[in-house]
């Protein structure tokens, strides 16, 4: 059996980070999550008043018991590239138990440069690699220019942004912990069910085309319509599974038809569509062939995705490749659903 190692509970610093971000949950959160579960073929309204309740019960909890910080304005305000990044840094190198202090700033730099080097080569750094270096690297990063700014001045003072980060996330702990007993009873099922599917095959065998092996898949509610990958960590929303297209030879329901219809009736990824008919194709590369921005891509890719017609490899790069099987079957289910 494909072999993957595993958590079955909440990471108490994962949820915290991004609780922290996803607090206040306002009505404008509300109206882009509706957007969003549109976009992957959902009836948005419908799934999320379904869905939802035990989101909404656990981000307003966590609110109640917020501790302002110094790094509330930074939550309310940091552009989604930066977070990630910021993640990538804070769970791949585990701060939670003081590192910080015992590395100097020269380690630090080190660390970030890292990173750089790892998202845009997937590769480490050349040795004795230089901040300056990293800096012209980040003219290849699909970010927008303010958040290569950011970086770039995450390069130059790293020790207090990070201490600041780590601090929130630690005056916060018992807030979480708060909010995960608010939806206890929620969230048990839940986790059962993600349990259950990890103890299936053909879900581990998908999981793993998209992951290192090493890779550590960690149930998440904070971030709950996600699969976060952090390089050797990947963090799987446990809303996924209701919105998950159903896979290899078993037969599709009428609103896994709607996803796939859904996703190939919009213009701009059908384009996408015949563009990796041709070649598999990183984010990068099909903004420039389509002229749009790379959120913009990566946007579509998320419906695509969840359509199945797309899987990801991993070569230098994370490359979306088509998927001719998936795409094959959604035809022949589709046909028996509309034909004699």
């Amino acid at each position: 059996m494909t072999s993957l190692p595993i958590n079955n509970q909440l990471n108490p610093y994962f949820e915290t980070f991004f609780l922290l971000y996803q607090t206040p949950f306002d009505e404008k959160a509300q109206q882009e999550t509706l957007a969003d579960l549109d976009e992957l073929g959902l009836d948005g309204l419908s799934f999320y008043e379904k869905h939802y309740p035990v989101i909404e019960a656990y981000y307003s909890r966590f609110e109640e018991q917020r501790i302002p910080t110094a790094c509330d304005f930074f939550f309310q305000e940091v552009e989604t590239d930066y977070l990630i990044t910021l993640a990538f840094l804070l769970f791949r190198y585990s701060f939670w138990n003081d590192e910080l202090s015992t590395m100097s700033d020269a380690q630090l730099q080190q660390l970030i440069i890292s990173f750089i080097y790892l998202y845009i080569h997937d590769e480490e750094p050349p040795e004795n690699a230089t901040t300056l270096q990293a800096i012209q690297q980040l003219g290849q990063l699909e970010f927008p220019d303010s958040v290569k700014w950011q970086i770039t001045n995450l390069l130059q003072q790293p020790r207090p942004i990070l201490a600041g980060l780590i601090e929130a996330v630690k005056t916060n702990l018992p807030a979480f912990e708060a909010a995960k007993a608010a939806v206890e009873n929620d969230l048990a099922p839940l986790l059962e069910k993600y349990q259950q599917n990890m103890q299936n095959e053909s879900f581990l065998r998908q999981m793993t085309r998209n992951l290192e092996l090493a890779a550590t898949i960690t149930p998440t509610l904070a971030v709950p319509m996600s699969v976060l990958i952090l390089e050797n960590q990947c963090y799987y929303g446990l809303l996924c599974d209701h919105v998950q297209r159903s896979g290899g030879n078993s037969a599709l329901s009428k609103e896994d038809l709607l996803v796939g219809l859904k996703a190939i009736s919009d213009k701009t990824k059908l384009e996408i569509l015949a563009y990796l008919k041709e070649k598999p194709s990183y984010n990068l590369e099909l903004a420039e062939h389509l002229n749009l921005a790379p959120a913009t891509i990566s946007h579509h890719m998320n419906a695509l995705l969840n359509s199945g017609f797309v899987k990801i490899e991993k070569k230098n790069k994370a490359y979306y490749v088509l998927n001719e099987e998936s795409i094959e079957h959604f035809i022949h289910e589709l046909r028996r659903e509309l034909l004699k």
